[in-house]
């Protein structure tokens, strides 16, 4: 009662549906970007939320196998910021990469990881070397548990630059690369 009610539709191998129904308290909208399984037959979504107070924040949801919420963690600044992919390795960590905007004409690329519990592990803002509009938008890692992103920074006009970020699996950053062009 006094929240936005929200369902996804889960089908797993085998093709067998079902509901997983939540209600997120106070909120005025929640946008659902991605969704990925983890282990255990537990699903983990993430997108945003907007917010009187705050403004557009970031989200992320853990559903148990049996569609109730094992937990829910979000980000807020005064701004906006929006989760746009995510990840989960093989101990059932969270990776997500996004968007957190720190003023009216920047914004700056967020990378996050929560353990299977829902506790925050570290977080990385980058900000590109121009300091303009930056966003991450893909996430992966390869099989040494290396996390890649990418999206777009320096975006000003009609132009921006595709950054490849390369993080160890406790946050360090161990390379950048960028192509500079234009799109």
């Amino acid at each position: 009662a006094g929240g936005n009610q929200f369902a996804c539709q889960c089908i797993d191998r085998a093709g067998s549906r079902r509901e997983i129904d939540g209600a997120v308290v106070g909120k005025q909208v929640v946008v659902q970007v991605d969704i990925v399984s983890g282990g255990h037959g537990d699903i983990y979504a993430a997108g945003y939320e907007t917010s009187i107070d705050s403004g557009i924040n970031m989200m992320i949801l853990k559903y148990k196998s049996d569609g109730t919420i094992a937990w829910r963690r979000s980000y807020a600044t005064r701004q906006m910021d929006v989760a746009n992919q995510i990840i989960t390795d093989d101990s059932s960590n969270v990776y997500l990469c996004g968007t957190s905007n720190n003023g009216p004409h920047s914004s700056d690329i967020l990378l996050q990881k929560y353990d299977s519990e829902g506790r925050k592990k570290w977080q990385l803002i980058y900000d590109g070397v121009l300091s303009q509009n930056d966003a991450g938008q893909f996430i992966s890692a390869d099989d040494s548990m290396n996390i890649y992103v990418s999206g777009f920074m320096n975006h000003v006009n009609n132009r921006a630059d595709i950054p490849l970020l390369k993080l160890s699996r406790n946050g360090q950053l161990l390379q950048e690369n960028y192509y500079n062009g234009h799109i």
